[in-house]
């Protein structure tokens, strides 16, 4: 689970408008990092959710890095000094017992919300 972190500002800066292109070049990062052989979606608001299969947790720390440093060297388009930085929760089917989908995106989100308070 990918947040975007204060996200919230970025809309009252530039409108919902603004908001949303925003979101828009963030999932254009995510595409080029992760390209076609994932499963990538808006899960909410300003939240997404990556799929990776087959991948090592390695290869996952390494994709995000590349995303990170690809979201900091965007070029927003807008003027605006504000940079958009995100907070990642990963989990791995299988890594503690869990019996459904729930169950392991909960883990990921509570992973995300841990990480988000360490940014702060």
């Amino acid at each position: 689970i990918l947040d975007i972190d204060n996200f919230k500002s970025v809309n009252d800066t530039l409108g919902h408008l603004g908001g949303d292109a925003a979101l828009k070049l963030l999932g254009n990062t995510m595409k080029q990092v992760f390209g076609n052989k994932v499963v990538l979606g808006r899960y909410g608001g300003d939240e997404f959710g990556i799929i990776l299969k087959g991948k090592t947790n390695k290869d996952v720390e390494e994709s995000i890095h590349v995303l990170r440093d690809g979201i900091a060297k965007r070029n927003w388009g807008d003027g605006s000094p504000w940079k958009i930085s995100i907070s990642v929760g990963c989990a791995r089917y299988g890594e503690v017992p869990m019996k459904t989908v729930r169950e392991l995106l909960n883990l990921a989100d509570m992973r995300m919300y841990e990480e988000k308070k360490k940014n702060r």
